[in-house]
């Protein structure tokens, strides 16, 4: 589909979904640069980029991607708690604090249950 249609960033976005399952982290981070690219306000790209990054231990640009989302949708609780978790594994323990009470308190005041260890809620975004 992508042949056909490389305008839509969205099909970007789902294929690096599909290489994140995968585990083939390098493609999942190109697909989601390209949509990105194509659509700079997709909010869940650069969450779900930041989610790869993270995996891949490349804390700083995680925190970049968990910002830059921030920053375009400050009501977006995945992204607070995801800057939580690699600014905990960054050993900046105030600061993770911070982001995950901050993530807690945004699903709760959009009436989203608070995010259990490992979960990752539909809902969110």
């Amino acid at each position: 589909m992508i042949a056909r249609r490389p305008d839509l960033a969205h099909l970007y976005y789902n294929r690096g979904g599909a290489h994140h399952a995968k585990g083939n982290l390098d493609a999942a981070i190109e697909d989601y640069s390209e949509a990105i690219r194509r659509e700079p306000t997709m909010v869940d790209a650069y969450v779900n980029r930041g989610l790869v990054r993270l995996k891949d231990h490349e804390y700083d640009t995680a925190i970049a991607d968990f910002d830059e989302a921030i920053r375009l949708n400050p009501r977006d609780a995945s992204a607070y708690s995801s800057r939580g978790f690699a600014t905990n594994e960054k050993g900046e323990y105030d600061q993770a604090i911070a982001d995950l009470d901050q993530g807690d308190q945004t699903r709760l005041a959009r009436g989203l249950g608070v995010r259990q260890p490992g979960q990752r809620m539909a809902q969110e975004g």
